[in-house]
């Protein structure tokens, strides 16, 4: 039979999403920050951050050559204890990850920056400055437009951008933010968007709700939850026929090739799908049923 397209095995127990609303605290700074440190409201590896999904993921624009210009943010969290739910949860940011990217008929050129790599990173509350090999830029986010705005250069651009979720759509596209495994502790949240070149964008959030956890007689709970925000995956090779979508949902290590349709209120997305590793197929894994449950708002964990 044919062999479809999409989604990381390991990826989907996990995720999250971007929210714009509700992000002012009494301990902010009335801006709409949404993380800071205790002292200056710096932003950085071990800083308090309590929405990570309104600023993780992709953000794009289209360039009067047509291209596309992309700036995706990850960021990895701890939380202390066992969390059963995370809207309103302090978490500390342990990992961050920034991807400036040129996309060109579905092919995307990426640039790298870890914040364990050399460079001149500031992110105070909501401006984010960073110079390192192949990547400039400043920008400041506006959490009521949910848009960055500012400058970018890098290898092969440099100018003023605004940054925007990508939000186009097709009739019957899988748009949208999806759940995997939904009865879960640990799931996959799913954030599929497609750029005004008509090209699907794909990040996934994963989520450990360990406080849901069943364990056995005489086990505790793991000290500290590990969440992750934001990872964007590789270019899904999507590939629509009538109402079925076919793509890849991977990182290139793992992943999972996925033919599915949404159903006709829009609030599943279900299928099948075949795992594969290291970027080859595994011999003899055989498809499995695959239903995906539509968020109602933009996150996985906070309500709309």
């Amino acid at each position: 039979m044919t062999r479809y397209f999409v989604l990381v095995p390991a990826i989907l127990a996990f995720g999250i999403a971007g929210v714009a609303g509700g992000l002012p605290r009494s301990d902010d700074a009335g801006d709409g920050s949404s993380a800071r440190n205790a002292d200056d409201g710096n932003i950085g590896i071990g800083a308090s951050i309590s929405r990570p999904e309104l600023m993780s993921g992709a953000w794009e624009t289209r360039l009067a050559s047509g291209e596309i210009l992309g700036l995706s943010l990850e960021l990895q969290t701890t939380v202390d204890g066992a969390p059963t739910a995370l809207e309103g949860t302090e978490q500390q940011i342990r990992f961050i990850r920034i991807v400036t990217y040129l996309r060109i008929e579905g092919r995307t050129n990426r640039t790298m920056w870890y914040a364990t790599l050399p460079g001149d990173f500031h992110w105070q509350r909501n401006h984010l400055q960073l110079h390192a090999a192949g990547t400039d830029l400043d920008l400041v986010f506006d959490p009521l437009a949910s848009r960055w705005a500012g400058t970018v250069k890098r290898l092969d651009f440099s100018g003023p951008v605004v940054l925007d979720r990508p939000s186009d759509t097709l009739p019957r596209a899988p748009t949208g933010v999806w759940k995997s495994s939904p009865n879960t502790n640990q799931f996959g949240c799913i954030h599929v968007a497609m750029g005004n070149d008509r090209r699907l964008v794909l990040w996934m959030d994963y989520i450990n709700l360990s406080g849901l956890a069943r364990y056995a007689t005489g086990q505790t709970p793991p000290p500290r939850a590990d969440e992750t925000y934001g990872e964007l995956l590789q270019d899904p090779k999507e590939e629509p026929v009538g109402g079925l979508w076919r793509f890849d949902l991977t990182n290139g290590l793992w992943g999972t090739h996925v033919a599915g349709e949404v159903d006709g209120e829009g609030t599943r997305f279900s299928g099948e799908e075949t795992k594969f590793g290291n970027g080859y197929y595994l011999p003899g894994n055989p498809d499995s049923p695959l239903v995906w449950q539509r968020e109602p708002g933009s996150s996985c964990t906070v309500s709309p």
